[in-house]
């Protein structure tokens, strides 16, 4: 849905960026040309919700940084 609300290819989103699971992310509108709402990210996996309660994020769709254990997640 992000990338076509922002005009963008969705290979970019699925290789570029990551979200927690319970982050929050906010687009805006804006009218350039009467009458034509376009959209922009003000903010996106944002998790400040969390930290002011003190609750850590989620380390789901991220990977170790590590190879050091062959318990964890590499690929």
């Amino acid at each position: 849905m992000l990338s076509h609300l922002l005009g963008i290819s969705p290979m970019i989103l699925w290789h570029g960026f990551c979200a927690a699971p319970t982050s929050v992310t906010s687009l805006i509108t804006e009218e350039r040309r009467e009458g034509v709402a376009l959209f922009r990210m003000n903010a996106f996996g944002d998790t400040a919700h969390l930290y002011a309660n003190q609750e850590e994020p989620a380390f789901a769709a991220r990977f170790c940084e590590m190879y050091a254990n062959q318990e964890q997640r590499h690929d």
